[in-house]
């Protein structure tokens, strides 16, 4: 920027010489040599002027360029002052927002302390405010009462009744369990629902000494512990049913009481004789199907496992798959004589050798069947001498 430079004094300009002044020519000269001074520092106040005015220009920009520089910055202010104008008005809301939380937080903590009252040793009459209980309060008992401790208990308005009590206690898992109590179950069950006793076998039926004992066909069984014509004491098991009496001669009908659901089996004897123990011969089942069906029981027999138990009381038929050499043992007896036993083998994937225990018999003079991979051997095996099992071969067929 330039200096302001200081302006020079005015220079001395003597007067001009007058007509007709004695001196005139004296006069003129001085005028005439002091012009060359004169017309310098005019120059000098000239150019001294003009330094000013550059730097009058010069400050005259600058002052102009701050003017500029600060209505910028006068702008960004005002910015500024509107912005914190808006964040003012914002947190004023998140205030009175806040506020608004914290006043539901404490209402919800009340009515929290009303509702839930902690743990106690007794029935409350108030809640924790002193106020009146309210619908659906609760606590959890921790008093002396073996029968509710750890129970919660709530309000119903009138009364404090049990809620959810130790949970091993309380609720029977997904995969069973045993009650020591009695579970009830709707009248008339259909479905899924499981019916009350009295419609499913009546309460035992007492046959009073004194009265004949009657034909008994009725719905369900019936237990008789005592009965004319005869000792008390004497019964027919649960799971029996007397179906008609003649004379001294019983006809027993029923299901054995450890196979219930099982099938029907009958006796008959004389139940007087033997000093009252009764004389019976041996139960044997009723037919109660009017036509057969073979029992199949189907198996698969891993890579690895080189045996397989055919039990005929399993299944009448067994289907046994095979994924290597596997050796089929026959029970060392029969159930009885004639018992039989039907065995269907797919080889799985490849042809995999089939033998049996030492007490099955291979017909004499035939050879096993060939068979491949995939297919289905048949095998029948009858026990009709004792500890021996003869096979015969029925056929190989395709899967």
């Amino acid at each position: 920027m330039s200096l302001i430079p200081e302006i020079p004094a005015a220079p001395f300009v003597p007067l001009y010489p007058a007509l007709g002044s004695l001196n005139f020519n004296q006069e003129a000269y001085a005028y005439g040599t002091a012009m060359p001074g004169v017309t310098t520092r005019l120059r000098e106040i000239s150019a001294a002027c003009r330094e000013c005015a550059l730097a009058a220009r010069e400050d005259a920009m600058s002052a102009e360029s701050s003017r500029m520089l600060s209505a910028q910055q006068a702008d960004q202010a005002m910015s500024y002052r509107n912005q914190a104008a808006n964040s003012a008005t914002a947190a004023a809301g998140s205030a009175s927002t806040a506020s608004t939380h914290a006043s539901n937080a404490v209402g919800a903590y009340t009515q929290m302390q009303a509702l839930y009252l902690g743990a106690k040793t007794s029935n409350p009459v108030k809640d924790n405010q002193g106020n009146a209980l309210q619908l659906g309060a609760w606590y959890t008992y921790v008093g002396t009462d073996p029968d509710l401790k750890g129970v919660w208990l709530w309000w119903d308005g009138t009364g404090w009744n049990p809620g959810i009590g130790p949970v091993i206690g309380t609720l029977m898992p997904k995969s069973g369990g045993k009650f020591t109590g009695y579970a009830s179950g709707p009248g008339g069950a259909t479905g899924e629902q499981f019916p009350q006793a009295q419609e499913v076998i009546p309460r035992v039926s007492m046959q009073p000494s004194g009265k004949s004992l009657r034909t008994i066909v009725t719905s369900g069984f019936h237990r008789l512990d005592t009965y004319s014509d005869g000792p008390p004491g004497v019964d027919l098991s649960y799971g029996q049913l007397v179906v008609s009496r003649g004379g001294d001669t019983a006809f027993q009908l029923g299901v054995p009481y450890t196979e219930v659901g099982g099938p029907l089996v009958f006796r008959r004897g004389n139940p007087t004789e033997a000093g009252g123990a009764g004389s019976y011969g041996p139960w044997q089942q009723l037919l109660s199907s009017l036509w057969f069906v073979e029992n199949v029981k189907a198996s698969t027999v891993p890579a690895g496992t080189g045996s397989y138990a055919v039990n005929p009381g399993e299944g009448s038929v067994h289907y046994v798959v095979i994924n290597g050499a596997v050796t089929f043992n026959l029970p060392a007896q029969g159930r009885q004589l004639g018992d039989q036993v039907t065995l269907r083998v797919f080889s799985s994937g490849a042809v995999r050798p089939i033998s049996f225990s030492a007490n099955v018999r291979m017909p004499s003079g035939q050879s096993f069947p060939t068979y491949a991979a995939d297919q289905v051997v048949t095998l029948v095996l009858f026990y009709g001498r004792q500890n021996v099992w003869d096979c015969f071969f029925a056929g190989v067929h395709s899967a």
